[in-house]
């Protein structure tokens, strides 16, 4: 699941740029944008753990309780990490970089 919200996120900046918008630009819509799915994805697989969790027994009871903690950490490392890394690989500078909200109706 790390995986695919890592490219996800990454086919999200590709396809904004493909629409003409700035690197940096790309960057934070599509972290944006693709900020909801990957969340919404993390927490409803966390809550369908919860109950192994809670009452899975000698075995199963852990395996999930690792699962979840391990879902949750990798991702906020994902919403943290992979614009940060596109950005550093790509070389991409953010200093003196100014947000306009028109860019997100630009690319609707």
């Amino acid at each position: 699941m790390l995986v695919n919200n890592a490219i996800m996120m990454i086919d999200q900046i590709e396809i904004e740029k493909a629409a003409g918008q700035t690197l940096q630009d790309a960057i934070v819509v599509s972290a944006q944008k693709r900020f909801r799915p990957i969340i919404m994805t993390a927490i409803t697989t966390i809550m369908g753990l919860v109950p192994l969790s809670l009452q899975g027994g000698t075995l199963w009871s852990p395996l999930a309780n690792v699962l979840i903690f391990g879902l949750a950490f990798s991702t906020v490392l994902t919403l943290a990490l992979c614009p940060v890394l596109y950005a550093v690989f790509f070389r991409t500078g953010f200093g003196g970089y100014r947000w306009d909200a028109g860019v997100l109706e630009k690319g609707e």
